[in-house]
């Protein structure tokens, strides 16, 4: 999906150009690598504010953040067995971090700088007993139109409810397009 200088033709474009034309490939190659859904954020939208500091920590540059969705088998998490439901979660979890290195390698190759979070439940024990984390995923999704924040903190999704698992990955340039809550 990605070629040479941000373009399937091999064209390049002046890097802002690169930049917005690269997020709308990025997004259909995310969802072509097995995510379920994908939302972008701005991240100098007002919104974004509680967490600019510690993306910025991760990646300085970072302009953008994709959001993406991976849909979980409800079957899988509604059995008795434990090791069901965990094996589901596991497949979920290395899909989506294999997927955003994925992307963030295509994403190199053609100039644009982009990190990928770890997906699940990062944390930094060494910033105890501060703040741990550099990722909101479910606050991100939110905001990226992937679902509604409930009273409970679970996410829940339009289409698979709160049957998922959610991956971030950052990128150095700006977007042409930007989604919004629902």
């Amino acid at each position: 999906v990605l070629g040479p200088g941000g373009r399937s033709d091999g064209a390049q474009l002046p890097a802002g150009e690169r930049g917005r034309e690269q997020v709308r490939r990025v997004s259909a190659a995310l969802l072509a690598a097995g995510a379920d859904d994908v939302g972008v954020i701005d991240l100098a939208r007002e919104s974004m504010a509680n967490f600019k500091e510690d993306l910025l920590y991760v990646m300085p540059e970072a302009r953008t953040v994709l959001v993406m969705a991976f849909r979980l088998n409800q079957t899988s998490l509604r059995s008795a067995a434990h090791s069901v439901a965990d094996i589901e979660f596991r497949y979920a979890w290395t899909q989506a971090n294999e997927t955003a290195r994925q992307i963030v390698r295509r994403l190199r190759a053609t100039g644009i700088e982009a990190v990928n979070m770890p997906a699940g439940f990062p944390y930094e024990a060494n910033r105890w007993p501060g703040k741990i984390w550099f990722t909101f995923d479910k606050m991100f999704a939110a905001e990226a139109g992937l679902g509604h924040m409930v009273w409970n903190r679970l996410l829940l999704h339009p289409r698979f409810c709160a049957s998922l698992f959610l991956g971030t990955v950052l990128l150095n340039e700006e977007s042409d397009q930007y989604y919004g809550p629902l």
